[in-house]
């Protein structure tokens, strides 16, 4: 299981969710997962190299715009889909952190299964102005509106999910 994290812009704060949800993932983990920290303040990482026999790596990144940070993540999320692509791949942001052993989780990502960590709300009833707009924006693309928003705190990808993700990418 590869779990990758992106942690980008001047927030000290951003930058410890980052190195505690790391460290979360270490804890809770068997030893077989590798993470990946896509950073542009990889000297506030330097210290992971410490852990030994656990494979972490810093991965420099450019400055990212805040408000690109988003389209980022996508595009990083299918880089590393194609790079990875004979393994699992889950996505963790800075904030999202493990707080029990999660062998079952990579087990079912290994066998085929994609992951979102949480659903928040239906599409069809949630009441913000957001939400009115992209209503509309989906009847007159002719879709329903059955479905639900989730939050993407957590994505789980099997091996192979590549394809898919182009297609999502076409749509963002």
């Amino acid at each position: 299981l590869r779990i990758v994290y992106l942690a980008a812009g001047a927030s000290e704060a951003l930058h410890a969710q980052c190195r505690y949800a790391v460290l979360s993932a270490l804890a809770w983990g068997d030893g077989a997962e590798r993470i990946h920290v896509y950073t542009d303040a990889p000297g506030r990482y330097s210290w992971l190299s410490a852990l030994g026999d656990r494979s972490v790596e810093v991965h420099e990144i450019h400055h990212v715009a805040p408000r690109q940070i988003f389209q980022f993540k996508i595009s990083l999320i299918q880089q590393r889909a194609r790079k990875f692509s004979a393994d699992a791949v889950l996505f963790c942001d800075v904030d999202t952190f493990f707080v029990r052993p999660y062998g079952d989780l990579r087990r079912r990502i290994l066998n085929g299964e994609f992951f979102l960590h949480r659903r928040e709300y239906g599409i069809a009833a949630h009441p913000t102005p957001q939400m009115r707009k992209f209503r509309r924006a989906l009847s007159a693309a002719g879709m329903g509106l059955q479905g639900a928003m989730w939050n993407s705190g957590a994505v789980g990808l099997p091996p192979g999910s590549e394809p898919t993700l182009a297609q999502a990418g076409e749509i963002f």
